[in-house]
């Protein structure tokens, strides 16, 4: 069964390996990506938790040599909230042999006495990478926006590819979708503007 990492030391080594993907001291709508990603792409937050985004993700792990992927909450804290509250990290390693089944109620699991902390409800601000540092997903459920960063065009088709029955956009396009639907204005808008100008490839 598929769990919340608990050992201190992994979690440590999920954390230093994410610290070389993300600059944690900013937040959105600046670039929180490291320098090493030039490309970005984008997508609705939801479909995260969906199966087609499941499936073409193992598709990609697959191409790309790699066997499991990090789902990592950034926001609630996995130090400062949850293990406080659950003995337990909201930090996961998931091999491909873990079916959508399993990723989804993983995903659902009560953490401890509180459903409401389950990953699906309560993961505001995630990450999702593996061992290849060419690519890493950011998810902010809050700005309904998924981005993945790439350091090359190679690893950014690889991913475009594998997700054929999923909208991955560039990050204007996303904003423009959630525009037509919330209709911005004020700090919204301003909010939103920083955020594409911010999420251009970096050529």
């Amino acid at each position: 069964m598929l769990q919340f990492i608990t050992d201190i030391n992994e979690f440590l080594s999920q954390k230093k390996r994410l610290e070389r993907l993300f600059d944690l001291t900013n937040d959105l709508p600046s670039n929180m990506f490291n320098d090493q990603f030039k490309y970005f792409k984008s997508f609705e937050f939801d479909i995260i938790y969906g199966e087609v985004f499941f499936t073409g993700l193992k598709s990609f792990l697959n191409q790309i040599g790699d066997t499991s992927f990090s789902f990592y909450t950034i926001l609630p804290s996995a130090e400062n909230y949850f293990v406080k509250h659950f003995n337990k990290y909201n930090v996961a390693e998931i091999s491909d042999e873990y079916s959508y089944e399993d990723y989804r109620d993983f995903l659902n699991s009560d953490p401890g006495n509180s459903p409401a902390d389950c990953l699906m409800d309560n993961g505001e601000t995630i990450a999702m990478y593996s061992m290849n540092d060419q690519w890493v997903i950011l998810g902010s459920r809050d700005c309904e926006i998924g981005i993945v960063g790439f350091t090359d065009t190679v690893t950014q088709d690889m991913f475009i590819n594998s997700f054929r029955n999923s909208r991955i956009t560039s990050v204007k396009t996303r904003i423009d979708d959630l525009n037509e639907m919330l209709h911005f204005n004020g700090e919204t808008l301003e909010f939103y503007n920083k955020l594409e100008s911010n999420y251009k490839n970096r050529l």
